[in-house]
C-alpha cells in the first residue's frame, strides 16, 4: 500500500510568485549560506498539512475539502509584512504574513480541521497563522542585521490575491528542495 506526503493549500498567482521571488533573490544574495530559500514556483498558502496519506484516501479528502469550502464565495487577501518563526531573536523560518486575515480564510481552515477529523487527521495544536514561507534558517550569524535587511528589502506592494480554488498537493522531498505536484483542485463557488 503506497503512501504519499500531502497537504492542502491555496495557490499563489504567478505574478505574485515572481514579485516575492525577486525579494527572495535579493535576500539570497545577502544571505547565501545557512538559509534554504523556497523556489518561486513553490510558493503557496498552506491550509492543512496532512502528512503521509494512502492514495485511496484522496477522493475522501477531496470530498472533505468540498464540504469545507462549498459555502464560500471567492475572496481576497494580501501579504503585507515579513516576520520569522518562532521570533526575531531565534529565527528558524522567514515568512510573509497578512495584517488583516479574511474571515473566510479562518472559516475554511476551521472547517477543514473539523471535517478531516472524521478521516482520522488530528487537529493542529497551534493557532492558525496564514503565511507564505520564504526560507528555512539553519544558521544565522546576526539576527539583528538579518531583520534590518528583511525590513529594508520589503518595500514593495504585493497585489491582492483572489482565492478561487484550493489544491490538494503531493510533496516530494528532494535534495534540492521539495517539489509540489497538484493532485486535485477544488474550485470555490463564484
Amino acid at each position: 500500500m503506497s503512501t504519499i506526503r500531502a497537504f492542502i493549500a491555496i495557490p499563489i498567482p504567478s505574478e505574485v510568485q515572481q514579485l516575492v521571488g525577486n525579494l527572495v533573490k535579493r535576500l539570497q544574495s545577502k544571505f547565501p549560506d545557512g538559509i534554504k530559500w523556497v523556489k518561486e514556483e513553490s510558493f503557496h498558502l498552506t491550509l492543512k498539512f496532512l502528512g503521509n496519506i494512502r492514495e485511496e484516501e484522496i477522493n475522501k479528502i477531496v470530498e472533505k475539502i468540498r464540504e469545507s469550502i462549498g459555502w464560500s464565495k471567492t475572496f481576497k487577501f494580501k501579504f503585507d509584512y515579513v516576520s520569522c518563526f518562532p521570533n526575531w531573536y531565534k529565527p528558524r523560518v522567514v515568512w510573509l504574513g497578512m495584517k488583516k486575515i479574511p474571515k473566510e480564510l479562518i472559516t475554511i481552515h476551521t472547517n477543514l480541521e473539523k471535517n478531516l477529523m472524521s478521516l482520522g487527521f488530528k487537529k493542529e495544536g497551534r493557532v492558525f497563522k496564514p503565511h507564505l514561507t520564504l526560507g528555512r534558517i539553519k544558521r544565522l550569524n546576526n539576527s539583528h542585521s538579518f531583520r534590518e535587511e528583511l525590513e529594508k528589502n520589503f518595500n514593495f506592494d504585493i497585489p491582492e490575491i483572489e482565492v478561487t480554488k484550493v489544491h490538494l498537493y503531493r510533496s516530494i522531498l528532494k535534495r534540492e528542495g521539495a517539489e509540489y505536484v497538484i493532485l486535485r483542485t477544488v474550485e470555490l463557488p463564484i
